[in-house]
């Protein structure tokens, strides 16, 4: 293992708290039921790396085709897209925590790190125990909050984020939720995911130690109508609230039933008791296992 050497000043990060404003701090109803995460003094939004920054436009509820799907998403607030390293290589994507920034455009803090060995600066997402200064590996033997390796290599009941399977990032990247390692078998190791489900995973696929950032995001509360639409939020409206010609559950006089056996989406389409969720064709058994059950 190579070791890194860095001359930093070692600065211990405080996590963030909740903030309550009540009715002694503020009247208006806007600050009257607001909840929000208190930034510590160390984050800053505009100091930033620019090669891993980039503008992006915004879909607006549109396919590629320009066809509206969703009358719910506008443009809100002008964002800069982080480029965050999910896929790590080792040799590379390793070195000194810098700092911890804000990211606009997900609910976790950023983690900047640098590798004094090729010169290179990147992004990860901050796990809970990582400071400032601290190391980060990949594909190492250390077991460090922020070390990346894959699930083989990881000795069971030790919590994970960020896992990629068949280079496809997307179990446990929130903030505040983790995967746990449950049983290890020769090609597939068993998960317990952040919904409480399990399932096989290919023991080849990477993962990070340690649990996410702000564990204490979902307690959060915008206070106000327009805190939402600067996220890029539209009002949503019923379908039976809107003439014929924009939804087939529309017009009428007073409450109907739609001359449908079902509800329906904008286009006609069943949207009850329909599953849409894709399986997972990877997996050793792609059957919901419960936790009840002996494993065998």
């Amino acid at each position: 293992m190579i070791k890194l050497y860095y001359k930093t000043n070692a600065i211990k990060f405080v996590p963030t708290q909740l903030v309550e404003l009540g009715p002694k701090d503020s009247c208006t109803s806007s600050k009257r039921h607001f909840r929000a995460l208190r930034r510590h003094p160390i984050l800053n939004k505009h100091s930033y790396l620019k090669n891993k920054v980039y503008f992006y436009k915004k879909k607006l509820g549109r396919t590629s085709n320009g066809q509206l799907v969703s009358f719910y998403r506008e443009s809100g607030t002008k964002k800069k897209y982080r480029k965050i390293e999910n896929v790590r290589e080792p040799l590379i994507h390793q070195g000194i925590v810098e700092s911890f920034e804000y990211n606009p455009t997900h609910s976790i803090l950023l983690a900047r790190i640098y590798n004094p060995l090729i010169n290179y600066h990147f992004y990860i997402r901050s796990p809970l125990s990582l400071t400032v200064g601290a190391s980060v590996f990949t594909e190492s033997s250390t077991v460090l909050a922020g070390d990346c390796n894959i699930i083989r290599n990881i000795l069971a009941g030790i919590s994970v984020h960020n896992i990629n399977v068949n280079n496809t990032n997307n179990i446990a990247r929130a903030s505040g939720v983790f995967a746990t390692i449950i049983q290890k078998y020769r090609d597939f190791t068993l998960v317990l995911f952040p919904s409480k489900k399990m399932r096989y995973l290919p023991s080849v696929s990477q993962a990070t130690r340690g649990k996410l950032f702000h564990t204490q995001y979902r307690l959060t509360n915008l206070g106000k109508a327009g805190r939402r639409r600067w996220l890029g939020f539209r009002p949503h409206v019923r379908g039976v609230a809107m003439n014929p010609i924009d939804h087939p559950h529309g017009g009428g006089q007073g409450k109907t039933s739609g001359g449908h056996s079902t509800s329906v989406s904008p286009w006609g389409k069943p949207t009850k008791q329909m599953k849409h969720k894709k399986p997972l064709i990877f997996a050793k058994n792609t059957k919901k296992i419960n936790a009840k059950k002996k494993i065998i």
